[in-house]
Order: C-alpha cells, then sequence, then structure tokens
C-alpha cells in the first residue's frame, strides 16, 4: 500500500492509501510512440484504497471515509506481509546466514537463497539490506579498519615468526604509517638487495593514504614486490621511517642501488637512512620534471634545450659531460634566474642520472622505474579509492601468491621445453659454454646469453688500429625511450678512452674492434679490451651494466684462442637459486673456448690463468656485486632467542638496580613495546575527511599525457568542439 496525504483549502486533511497498482500510467514524452522504450508500467488501475480523514476542530482524530477492498489483479504473499512489521524480523538463524555472506554476496541474491531456505516467509529487501550492513559493521575489530588489519598481521606473526610488521600511531591513537613483509618477501630481499625500486601509488584504500611498494628484480629477470608500507604523506619523515623499518626486517642488510623518481623527500631519506646505498635517478621521471618546470620558461627554444640536455646527457665520458653542459645546455639560463637555478640544482646531482656515472654500474639493465609502475598498475587493478584497508592487504597477498606461482610455472618450462631459438650451428659451436651456463645459471641469464651467442655470428673483428679511439661520442637518441632501447640495439655505450684511462694501459693485453658485418658505416663499431687476468671490457658495458656476457665477445671466441668464457664472469645473483645458498661453492672449472678451436686452457695451468688472480683487474675497475647469500646467518632459532634472552637477564637487572635512569628508560621502552603489541583493540583509522560535491581525480597528470576523452561533435564527428561550436 502507498500514502498520499492532501490538504484542501477549508476542508479536512484527508490521507488515502492505495494500492501500488493503482491509477494510469502517464507518459512523461509526447514524441512518436514507436520511439519509446519496450517497458511496462506496473499501474493497473487498481481501485482498492482507503480514505481516512481528521477534523480540523479534532485534528489528529482520524475516520474511515471511504474503503475498498477489491483488487483487480492477483495478489502475492509478499504483497499481502508487506506491511506486517512482525513478519519483517529475522530469526537468529537468518542473521547468521545473512552474516556469511555479507560483502560476498548481492544482497538480491541472499535474499534468494533466505527464500530457498524458508519458502514460507516472505522476506522485505531493505531489511535483508540493513541486516547486511550491520553485519559489515560489526565485522571490523572495535569498528576501526586499522585495528582490523593490525590484527590480521599479528595473527600471521604469530603462526609463522619470520612475519614482520611495524605501526606508527599520532598522539591520538589513529594510524599513521603501517610496514610489512611476508618471509618471502624478507627472503626475496636479502637474496636480490643489489638493485631495488621504490615508488608510491594513490587510490588503493578509502583513507588516501599513499602505498609504497619496493621492488626487487630475481635471477629469472622478473619484478617481484618485497615490502609494502601505508603512510599518511610523503614527507622526509615517512620515508625515512619506511627504510628504517625495511633494515629492521632484513637486520640492517642495505640495498646496493635503489631507483627512486627525483623525489627531493626521498632522495634525503635514502642519504640519512641508507647512506651507504647508492641512489640513481629515473630518467622517465627526470624527462617529466624538466617539462613541467621549463617548458614554459623556454617557450620556443623548448625543443633545442630538450635535444642538447639528451646529448649531453648520454655523453659516454665525464669530461665529456661537463664540456657539452657548459657550452650547449648551461647557455640557455643565461639571463633567466628560473631556469639557471633549476639547472644548478639538477647538475649537482649528475652522478644519479648522467650516463658517464650511471653506466658503469650493476643495475640490472634499468635505467628507469618502469618495473614498478607495472606492478603498481597491478595492484590498482584490484583495488580503488574506495577498497577497506584489510581487503587492500589481501589482494597484496594475492598479487604475492600469483607471482610465486609464475616464478615456478616458469621454472618448469624453461627446464621441459627446447629452445628453439638457438640455431645447431650456435649449439655445437658453444656446447660447452651452454652446459656451464644450463649447470649454474638462472632462467635470465641462460635465455639473455643464448641469444647473444646466436647473434655474435652476424659479426666480424679486427685488432685495434687507433682510428676512432679518441672522437668523442653519446648514445644516440634524443629522448629516455631510445635510451631505453640502446641497450637492446648495438650502441657504444663508453668510449675506448675512457676505460683505458681507468683500467690502465699495464692491465690491457690486446684491443679489437667488432661491427656488425653488413655496417659498412661502422656505426656499430664497439671495443673490446682483453684484461691480463683473462676477463674482458667491452664498450657495450652489458657485463658491467646488466651482468651478461656480450655477443661481440662471444664473437671474438670463435676467432682469438686469447678469448675464453668461464662462469665467474656472471655475478652471483643470476645463478641458480639453490646454488646461491652454497657456501663451499666450487666454480674452478675450465676456461672455455668454442669448438672451433683446439685447445681449452685449464684454470690454474700454465697455459691458462690461475683462478686466484681471474677478474682481479676487473674487479678493482668496476665492483661487481658482491656474492649474495639467500642464508641469513643472524636469524636465530627460537630456542637460541630464548638462551640468549636467558643470558640477558641478568645483566640488565644489575644494571637497573644500581641506575634508576636506566630503569625508567628500559621501562618505558618495554611497556612501548608491549603497548604495540596488544593495542589494537583501541587503535584508531587513519583521519579521512570526506569531502562535499565532486570526488577528486585519480592522479594529477603532467602536461606531457595526452588526454584519452575529448569533445566530439555531433554535426561533423570532429574533436576539439561540440554541435553548438560547429561552424
Amino acid at each position: 500500500m502507498q500514502s498520499r496525504l492532501k490538504r484542501m483549502n477549508g476542508q479536512s486533511p484527508r490521507v488515502i492509501f492505495g494500492c501500488k497498482k493503482a491509477g494510469k500510467h502517464v507518459p512523461q514524452k509526447n514524441v512518436d510512440p514507436d520511439k519509446h522504450r519496450n517497458c511496462t508500467s506496473s499501474r493497473e488501475c487498481c481501485p482498492c484504497q482507503i480514505v481516512v480523514r481528521s477534523p480540523r476542530e479534532l485534528f489528529p482524530r482520524w475516520r474511515i471515509t471511504s474503503l475498498v477492498t477489491d483488487h483487480c489483479h492477483e495478489l502475492k504473499k509478499c504483497d499481502i506481509l508487506e506491511s506486517n512489521q512482525r513478519d519483517k524480523r529475522l530469526s537468529a538463524e537468518m542473521l547468521q546466514l545473512i552474516t556469511t555472506h555479507a560483502g560476498k554476496c548481492d544482497p538480491k541474491f541472499i535474499v534468494y537463497m533466505l527464500q530457498h531456505e524458508w519458502p514460507d516467509k516472505a522476506f522485505d529487501l531493505r531489511t535483508v539490506a540493513n541486516a547486511i550492513q550491520k553485519a559489515k559493521n560489526s565485522a571490523h575489530i572495535g569498528g576501526s579498519e586499522a585495528a582490523e588489519l593490525h590484527k590480521i598481521l599479528q595473527d600471521k606473526t604469530r603462526n609463522d615468526k619470520d612475519w614482520f610488521f611495524a605501526t606508527d600511531l599520532d598522539e591520538n591513537g589513529r594510524l599513521r604509517r603501517m610496514f610489512w613483509m611476508s618471509p618471502s618477501q624478507r627472503y626475496l630481499y636479502r637474496r636480490y638487495r643489489d638493485v631495488v625500486i621504490s615508488d608510491n601509488t594513490y587510490k588503493t584504500n578509502r583513507f588516501g593514504m599513499p602505498l609504497n611498494v619496493i621492488v626487487i628484480i630475481d635471477n629469472a629477470g622478473k619484478s617481484r614486490l618485497v615490502g609494502c608500507s601505508l603512510v599518511s604523506g610523503e614527507s622526509v619523515e615517512d620515508y625515512e621511517w619506511i627504510l628504517e623499518q625495511l633494515l629492521a626486517a632484513s637486520d640492517n642488510v642495505y640495498p646496493h642501488i635503489i631507483f627512486v623518481d627525483e623525489d627531493p623527500a626521498m632522495e634525503a631519506a635514502c642519504a640519512t637512512t641508507i647512506s651507504k646505498t647508492t641512489v640513481l635517478n629515473c630518467i622517465w621521471h627526470l624527462r617529466q620534471n624538466l617539462n613541467k618546470n621549463l617548458h614554459g620558461a623556454l617557450g620556443k627554444d623548448w625543443n633545442d634545450f630538450i635535444s642538447a640536455f639528451w646529448t649531453t646527457r648520454n655523453a659516454l665520458t665525464a669530461s665529456d659531460f661537463e664540456r657539452r653542459w657548459s657550452e650547449h645546455v648551461a647557455v640557455f639560463g643565461v639571463d633567466k634566474p628560473k631556469i639557471e637555478g633549476y639547472l644548478k640544482r639538477i647538475s649537482e646531482k649528475r652522478e644519479h642520472w648522467a650516463w658517464p656515472w650511471v653506466g658503469t654500474r650493476f643495475t640490472a639493465g634499468m635505467q628507469s622505474t618502469q618495473r614498478v609502475e607495472s606492478m603498481n598498475a597491478a595492484i590498482k587493478r584490484a583495488v580503488n579509492g574506495k577498497t577497506s584497508l584489510p581487503a587492500l592487504f589481501e589482494a597484496i597477498e594475492k598479487k604475492l601468491s600469483n607471482e610465486a606461482q609464475t616464478s615456478k610455472y616458469i621454472l618448469y618450462k624453461t627446464d621441459t621445453t627446447v629452445d628453439p631459438a638457438t640455431s645447431t650451428f650456435v649449439q655445437q659451436m658453444f656446447a660447452d659454454v651452454i652446459d656451464a651456463n644450463n649447470r649454474y645459471l638462472g632462467i635470465a641469464a641462460k635465455s639473455q646469453m643464448k641469444l647473444e651467442m646466436s647473434r655474435s655470428v652476424l659479426y666480424q673483428s679486427n685488432p685495434h688500429t687507433g682510428i676512432d679511439a679518441c672522437a668523442p661520442r653519446s648514445i644516440e637518441g634524443g629522448d629516455f625511450e631510445e635510451i631505453e632501447r640502446s641497450s637492446k640495439d648495438d650502441r657504444e655505450m663508453s668510449s675506448l678512452q675512457s676505460i683505458q684511462t681507468i683500467v690502465g694501459s699495464d692491465r690491457i693485453v690486446q684491443i679489437f674492434d667488432v661491427t656488425f658485418r653488413l655496417d659498412t658505416e661502422r656505426k656499430s663499431l664497439q671495443h673490446i679490451l682483453l684484461l691480463a687476468d683473462g676477463s674482458y671490457i667491452c664498450t657495450c658495458l652489458l657485463l658491467q651494466n646488466s651482468g651478461f656476457v656480450c655477443r661481440h665477445y662471444f664473437h671474438l671466441m670463435q676467432v682469438s684462442d686469447r678469448c675464453k668464457y668461464h662462469v665467474r664472469l656472471i655475478p652471483m645473483r643470476w645463478f641458480k637459486e639453490e646454488l646461491q645458498d652454497l657456501t663451499d661453492l666450487d666454480l674452478s672449472g675450465a676456461f672455455l673456448s668454442a669448438k672451433t678451436q683446439k685447445t681449452v686452457a685449464q684454470v690454474g695451468s700454465a697455459e691458462g690463468e690461475p683462478a686466484s688472480s681471474f677478474m682481479s683487474d676487473i674487479m678493482k675497475v668496476f665492483p661487481s656485486v658482491p656474492s649474495l647469500s639467500g642464508v641469513d646467518k643472524r636469524n636465530l632459532s627460537k630456542k637460541r632467542r630464548i638462551g640468549e634472552i636467558s643470558g640477558l637477564m641478568k645483566n640488565i637487572m644489575d644494571t637497573v638496580n644500581s641506575n634508576p635512569e636506566v630503569f625508567e628508560t628500559v621501562k618505558d621502552g618495554l611497556n612501548r613495546v608491549i603497548v604495540r603489541g596488544a593495542g589494537e583493540e583501541g587503535m584508531k583509522d587513519p583521519h579521512y575527511t570526506k569531502t562535499k560535491g565532486r570526488p577528486r581525480t585519480s592522479r594529477i597528470k603532467s602536461s606531457m599525457e595526452t588526454k584519452k576523452k575529448s569533445t566530439k561533435c555531433g554535426v561533423c564527428s570532429g574533436e576539439g568542439h561540440n554541435s553548438r561550436q560547429h561552424s
């Protein structure tokens, strides 16, 4: 039944209770009926109604003045019981079913399940929806999502002591920061901490807290998520707290190199917290910041500036970089204080982004944070700006589970599939090398070097004659996309003169020039320096920057008996995981040659280099990545922890008894630990202010990004104007 109140001038107020199917549908549109949507109305001119009135002098004293009980349609059970409040009540069994499926099923589907279990009862959708919302609210511990997430992490820590998490609350008990790492994440970080990427992403939870993710690259060349944290902002204190928890979770194991997005707060936090780590800037974000700060100020000179900037950034030597910077880049800031100041600031940290300093470091072939951006995109496909904190955690855990399954599948696929890309000729020529790689190396190193072997037959070489050795050059390509492709193409990444200066002439045995067979202009010219310790340096820097032997050296193995291959050329991080854990791994095998040679020199023999001096020269010039052990020697067992604590108790008691100040310090510290461990009941959600009107956009877009949507004209179908603006 539906009611409507009518007040007539000079008459008594009247209320009419009528059937929902009373009256006749009146269409709101007067256009051609054939163009109406194919739909029907529930109104059937049902005459059933009750009219009540109340005299004005006695208001509100109602009396029935008209009663019609006949319907012109069949009545359903829900129509009969709709207004009966007693039949809307839900029993304990019904509420239990609703609680079980709340948040997992649509309310209409839950009503269907209730109707199936209790066919003699009619269920009101609004009543069921209210019960669902009540069940969702009661599911939160203490009514707080932060407390619920804290309890989830605490339960995981109780079940597995290798879980690590930390929380930070403000003075009102609200969550300000949270960091967590699972046992598998801690294991991966300790093993592959040589190159780490960090970045923030937004719109992942309903409190607007940025999600910071930490990513590494495993021995299969895949991106792996090793750390997550929720913070209230992007201040230096927030980043310092994240890095401190990262060190605490890994027992003060510092990353060797960390890629960041040119955030000054993150760089300042790295300088104070992980001062032993080399900080490198993403060249994509460098390009974005240049456009943001200088495009408008330079105006028509922007294209000339950006071309000169990338040519300078890609210089192969530090001296060439300094010369080009002063001659071609700094001139754009003359008599322009804003431009001059910005160029001076980025020039002071050129070691973080300029190629002469970045190219000789081991970065696993990376120059940008694109791997972590891909990780952010994968996470945001599962969450949005309205996701709760526990749901965000579950989505990340599902992502980690998928990563682990993918890693196992790739390993299985590689072990059971023959690589068709390698020709029979290459397999026969480098049979010993391929066998050694299959025995020791992981998927990424094996695949990449098979590709390098296949391409090595397309090159030719000659002893170096001294021509073009001192000509100043840079990496070709005028933008960051070209630079990213430079390692895949055949481009010189360092100059021969620069490497000769760094290495020293006394360590160099012989120099070769290697070019592509069809390259008549020598654009693909590379120089290979054979060192006295049995190793080599190529101007492509693939070995130093990525840790793989290049195609140019594999070519020389076919023409020179001095060029030998040894698996110790490859950093330990590319080895199989089970071999990385071995402290007594024997790598004193033979120096391997291509099958075109007659003899193979043995390590330690009269013909070969002694094992103790192998790679000693190259290690002095380009320090390789230290061997990364997957087993953390400082991980104590439970019994050993109890033993050490028992041994410390007597010393602690003697110290605090003799010094009241120490007693108060120890007492406060223990209280903080106890409160932090047992305070999830009172933990409050982060402060969140719900704004009025249209919600904020998902993120701030840079001026470089093109708009995906534009105004389209309904007359000419052109973009950029509508039908009113059409002329």
